[in-house]
């Protein structure tokens, strides 16, 4: 709905209007650009002092790009109905691509005309999974002048078996995306004993 031009009888094409009225912010919608564009969409081309200041033609077509997740998908090739891709980093995304806006229960989407126009895809995922392992490497003294890898971190985690023997990690350190979202979810570490070490809970995180 968005990439619809906007008009005198609807001037905010696809903005959910009516939340923002109940949230009494009616006016965001004017701080918000009037006109979506797909990604890889040419808004214009590169100014002349952009050009000078990168090096580059003036002239040269700027594209409109898109978020992290939307590009990753693309990249990977997971732009055809049926197909599901796991893109990680800091945090993780489960995206599955639907030739309908189908969703279910316990997940974000469906999105539609996204990434492509055409399709749309639904997501599920964590908001913390790169994130706790630089924060474990940190703890465990990855920070330090001889800095711990995570080659090592690896290797010592590789010799406990499955379960950590009984160590429990909770992921939901910056709350809980899907499938029940609680930006208020924190974290935990539960089972620890003494004959714990940091390669149980490097295995168990």
């Amino acid at each position: 709905e968005c990439l619809k031009d906007p008009t005198d009888a609807d001037p905010y094409p696809g903005r959910p209007m009516s939340l923002y009225r109940k949230l009494g912010i009616p006016e965001l919608a004017n701080k918000l650009p009037r006109k979506c564009l797909p990604m890889g969409s040419v808004i214009g081309g590169l100014t002349p002092d952009a050009a000078k200041h990168l090096g580059l033609p003036v002239g040269l077509p700027v594209t409109q790009g898109g978020p992290d997740a939307f590009v990753g998908m693309i990249g990977l090739g997971c732009i055809h109905p049926g197909q599901l891709c796991l893109i990680t980093g800091s945090s993780h995304l489960h995206c599955v691509v639907t030739n309908k806006p189908t969703t279910a229960p316990g997940t974000w989407g469906a999105y539609r005309g996204a990434p492509l126009p055409g399709i749309n895809f639904a997501e599920g995922g964590q908001s913390s999974t790169g994130s706790i392992i630089r924060w474990a490497k940190a703890l465990f003294g990855g920070d330090s002048s001889e800095a711990l890898d995570y080659e090592t971190l690896d290797k010592e985690a590789a010799e406990i078996p499955p379960g950590s023997e009984g160590l429990v990690a909770l992921e939901t350190f910056q709350g809980s995306r899907t499938p029940k979202t609680d930006a208020l979810a924190r974290g935990a570490v539960v089972g620890l004993t003494l004959s714990h070490t940091r390669a149980h809970l490097w295995r168990a995180k």
